[in-house]
C-alpha cells in the first residue's frame, strides 16, 4: 500500500505547466497510483474575482480582499474534496495552482508574501511543489503560439515585463515553501519532463536508472 501524496504545479504562463502535468500524470498512473486533480482557483474564486475586477481598476484593487477570497475558496475545496483525497491509500492529488500563486500574485496588491502563508497554514503542506520557470521571451513566444494555435485569449498579465516580474516573484516566494523545486522550462519538454520525473521518483523512492548527458554546444 503506497502512501497518499500532494504535489502542486506551479509556475508562469508559456512556462508549458500543463504539459508537464499531463506526462506527470502518465507516469505516475504507471506507477499504480490514482491520480486527482484540484485546479485553482475553483468556481467560488474564480466567479468573485471577475464580478469584482468588472467595477474596480487595476490601481485600486485590494489585494487583502482578493487573499480572502481565494483562501476561502482553498478551504472550501479542501473540505470538500482534497482532505479526502489524501486519506485514500495509492492516492495523489495534483494541485495546478494553489496557495503559491496567491502570494505571488497578491504581492502585487499590498500584501506582504508572509501575511499570505500565514492565512493559508491550514492548508496540508505538500509533499513537493514544483515551480515551472523560464527566459520571459520564450515565454511570450509560447503564449503566442498557443494563440494562434487555439485562439486562447492573452491575458493583461502575459506580456514580457510582467511574466519578468513575476518570474521573479515565483523564485522569492518559493524559496518560502516546503519541499519546493524550481524547474527552469527553457530546454525541451522532454528533458524537464526527464528532471520532474527524476524528482517524483526520489519522493516516491522508485529505483533510478543511470543515465549520461552529453552537452554538444560548440
Amino acid at each position: 500500500m503506497k502512501q497518499s501524496k500532494l504535489i502542486f504545479f506551479e509556475g508562469i504562463s508559456g512556462s508549458g505547466k500543463n504539459t508537464q502535468i499531463e506526462l506527470a500524470t502518465s507516469f505516475l498512473s504507471q506507477q499504480g497510483y490514482n491520480i486527482y486533480f484540484s485546479t485553482e482557483p475553483g468556481k467560488i474564486a474564480k466567479e468573485a474575482i471577475a464580478d469584482y475586477k468588472k467595477f474596480v481598476s487595476a490601481e485600486r484593487r485590494d489585494g487583502r480582499f482578493e487573499t480572502l477570497i481565494y483562501t476561502a475558496d482553498r478551504n472550501f475545496l479542501l473540505k470538500t474534496s482534497v482532505e479526502e483525497k489524501l486519506r485514500q491509500p495509492d492516492s495523489i492529488v495534483i494541485q495546478d495552482r494553489s496557495y503559491i500563486s496567491t502570494a505571488v500574485y497578491q504581492s502585487f496588491h499590498g500584501m506582504s508574501v508572509q501575511e499570505i502563508l500565514k492565512l493559508n497554514s491550514f492548508y496540508p503542506q505538500p509533499d513537493i511543489a514544483f515551480v515551472l520557470l523560464c527566459d520571459p521571451e520564450i515565454a511570450y513566444e509560447r503564449i503566442k503560439k498557443r494563440y494562434e494555435e487555439t485562439g486562447a485569449p492573452i491575458s493583461e498579465n502575459e506580456n514580457i515585463n510582467m511574466i519578468s516580474k513575476l518570474r521573479q516573484r515565483y523564485e522569492v516566494v518559493a524559496k518560502s515553501i516546503p519541499n519546493s523545486r524550481i524547474i527552469h522550462t527553457d530546454g525541451s519538454e522532454t528533458a524537464v519532463a526527464y528532471q520532474i520525473r527524476s524528482h517524483l521518483k526520489n519522493l516516491l523512492d522508485i529505483p533510478m536508472s543511470k543515465a549520461i548527458f552529453l552537452d554538444k554546444d560548440g
